[in-house]
């Protein structure tokens, strides 16, 4: 009895990964992008609200809001820039999750040869002319670092 429903269980488990994998598979072979939790060089804010991901080719962040709760995604980037300066910045996401499919293309221009470091959170505003910007602390991802040498 014991050996019948362990081998049952065991077909549930493959079953609920096998739609994943075929999701990915089919995206990728139609030419759309790897979803951004299997993507590389992806952090994520402490409740998955956001996201940010670093892209080398083109030096771009894609930042991502995931979930219609109020609040902005933000990125802090910390790089050198390739006309040779050293930057950091804050860039917002205050679209929400609907506009754009959720992700907003910020294009850095990173200088070659070097590394990126960057964390996501949530906050309040963030919109150009509107109320001061204010990041959520708490929900800041780890700082993720990519040496950019494409």
């Amino acid at each position: 009895m014991r050996l019948k429903s362990a081998k049952r269980s065991g077909r549930k488990r493959g079953s609920r990964i096998l739609p994943v994998i075929a999701a990915t598979i089919t995206a990728l072979a139609i030419g759309g992008a790897i979803p951004a939790a299997a993507a590389p060089n992806t952090v994520h804010t402490v409740d998955g609200a956001g996201n940010a991901r670093f892209a080398e080719y083109g030096d771009h962040i894609y930042l991502c809001d995931e979930k219609e709760d109020g609040h902005s995604v933000a990125v802090y980037v910390d790089y050198y820039h390739e006309d040779g300066y050293y930057k950091t910045d804050w860039r917002w996401n205050w679209w929400g999750p609907y506009k754009h499919g959720g992700c907003k293309d910020i294009n850095l221009r990173v200088a070659e040869n070097t590394t990126i470091g960057y964390y996501v959170c949530l906050g309040d505003h963030g919109h150009p002319g509107g109320k001061p910007a204010n990041v959520i602390e708490s929900s800041c991802s780890y700082m993720k670092f990519v040496y950019n040498d494409s």
